[in-house]
């Protein structure tokens, strides 16, 4: 693989590892927005027991402004997500073999397995490798790289 089909690899692979983000960060939302849910059945409680309420109430808003930031952190990773498959989207769509803007298509952005693209396009191993170096290639040239 040339150095800039290589490079051509990397920004193409831009979107896995921005999605990846983005799932982490969901998961960790996740986890925010159980904190919050627990301190509020806490806070929420019937008021039995000895419990500090302000101590409560206070745990309940720090969870809560927690749970906010990263709301807004997971919403600007998805829009970042979306721009970034529209601009892939596009650039391939420029690529002059269908077979080349099929194979990357599936590859980057659908995610899929080398065996699943080959039995999909009913092509071998060997076609495969020598289309994507080829798509690799314009995709190098489109890009400036």
């Amino acid at each position: 693989m040339t150095d800039s089909q290589y490079q051509a690899k990397l920004w193409l692979r831009r979107y896995k590892t921005n999605l990846g983000q983005l799932e982490s960060d969901k998961k960790l939302l996740m986890v925010r927005e159980t904190v919050v849910n627990k301190c509020t059945s806490t806070y929420k409680s019937d008021g039995g027991g000895s419990r500090d309420i302000d101590a409560q109430k206070g745990k309940y808003e720090d969870a809560l402004a927690d749970f906010s930031e990263m709301k807004v952190i997971v919403e600007r990773e998805e829009r970042k997500l979306l721009d970034l498959f529209d601009e892939i989207t596009e650039t391939l769509r420029r690529l002059s073999d269908p077979l080349h803007q099929k194979i990357a298509t599936d590859l980057y952005l659908r995610l899929m397995k080398w065996d699943a693209v080959q039995d999909e396009e009913h092509i071998s191993r060997s076609t495969l490798d020598r289309k994507h170096r080829d798509m690799l290639t314009e995709l190098a040239k489109l890009l400036r790289i």
